[in-house]
């Protein structure tokens, strides 16, 4: 749940989404996908998970400064 600002997600294999506060993203188990802040904006949200040990969030790389300055939504 998106609780302030404005910011950008996106699973892998599609457009990106722009989302705001109050809109609510549900995320499939083990889905690689990315989000963080939009350009001058604060990004704020609460993030809840049912899978205990077993579906652990997994980092995967990072998005480089180049790869965001050129995004395309």
């Amino acid at each position: 749940m998106i609780t302030d600002g404005t910011g950008y997600y996106q699973e892998k294999g599609k457009p990106i989404q722009i989302v705001h506060k109050g809109d609510i993203i549900k995320c499939t188990p083990g889905l690689a996908h990315w989000h963080g802040a939009a350009p001058d904006s604060p990004f704020t949200y609460i993030a809840v998970s049912n899978g205990g040990a077993k579906n652990k969030t997994q980092w995967l790389q990072r998005v480089t400064d180049e790869e965001y300055k050129n995004l395309k939504n």
